[in-house]
């Protein structure tokens, strides 16, 4: 991870944008604004899909724009200082904030962050907010596991928190995106452009 990564409150007043990446574990679907990093999701359906969770969640659609999304694109392969823009409940970030002091390659328990929060019987509540964050890989939820040590859940497929997990503790996570394009800049005939976007549902 990078060895810096600012926070600050998500304001709605400012244009959203969004852009797609083939990598090894999926398409992503990365949402930012010209400052911070909003959301990232391993698409598990449609991108329209995913856009209309974002817009609910933010109020606010994202504009397709590669140029200004590559910048924060490039600061996460490449482990690179980057900033977040959170927005959720008070608990909710004092949760993604915590879950950024867990290091990379380890695990953590759902009790044992509650524990950390100093909310001990909270599991619950945490698991929830775990659940809500928005940003995936950047605020790493998927180093959250079940006390026996068991994976437990993932909002974005089993197969992909197991994978992460693999990379850090091999100290690999470069592996998951590199030799993979942007999926829409990858493509150079502005046919093949439009036939990608329609294919996956970017208008």
């Amino acid at each position: 991870m990078p060895s810096t990564v600012s926070i600050q409150l998500y304001q709605p007043n400012k244009r959203l944008y969004y852009d797609t990446y083939q990598t090894s574990l999926g398409t992503v679907l990365l949402v930012g604004n010209e400052e911070a990093i909003v959301a990232l999701h391993f698409l598990e359906s449609s991108v329209n899909k995913h856009l209309d969770v974002i817009e609910q969640r933010l109020e606010r659609y994202p504009l397709c724009d590669p140029a200004i999304m590559q910048t924060h694109w490039q600061k996460i392969i490449h482990q690179k200082s980057y900033q977040l823009a959170l927005q959720g409940t008070h608990f909710q970030q004092k949760v993604w904030e915590k879950l950024l002091t867990i290091p990379a390659g380890t695990r953590c328990s759902y009790q044992r962050l509650a524990s950390l929060l100093g909310t001990p019987k909270s599991t619950r509540a945490v698991a929830n907010a775990i659940g809500r964050n928005n940003i995936a890989y950047c605020i790493p939820c998927h180093r959250i596991v079940r006390s026996d040590g068991s994976l437990g859940g993932y909002r974005w497929r089993i197969t992909i928190k197991e994978k992460l997990l693999i990379a850090e503790t091999s100290n690999c996570t470069s592996s998951l995106w590199e030799c993979h394009v942007n999926s829409v800049q990858g493509f150079n005939s502005k046919v093949n452009q439009e036939h990608f976007r329609s294919k996956l549902g970017l208008y």
